[in-house]
């Protein structure tokens, strides 16, 4: 059996699957799972950023994601952080263009 979830709203977004079946001889009988999900109007381009081949102990040149908001709701940017052996230098400039947000590097 999948689920699958296709947000509308923005936001945290609850719902129930529930299945009818005969468990135990018992007509009718149902079971239950919560589900749960958030709604987001943000994308980002490239999604991945790939940075291919790079030789051990060299750092790559900077990479440059778009993200877009596709919804009329204000997006804040609290933080940008890299994770594992990425780095983010916070040395960036963002630029705002017709519904996207741009962040480049400095480096």
């Amino acid at each position: 059996m999948g689920v699958v979830f296709t947000p509308t709203v923005d936001g945290l977004v609850t719902g129930v699957l529930t299945v009818t079946d005969n468990n135990g001889g018992l007509k009718g009988s149902k079971q239950t799972v919560s589900l749960t999900g958030l709604g987001t109007g943000v994308t980002f381009t490239p999604n991945p950023l790939n940075f291919g081949n790079q030789a051990i102990l060299t750092t790559s040149a900077a990479g440059q994601v778009t993200l877009t908001n596709t919804n009329s709701s204000t997006v804040g940017i609290v933080s940008i952080l890299a994770s594992g052996v990425f780095a983010q230098t916070n040395r960036v400039r963002l630029f705002w263009n017709d519904g996207q947000l741009s962040i480049k590097s400095d480096s």
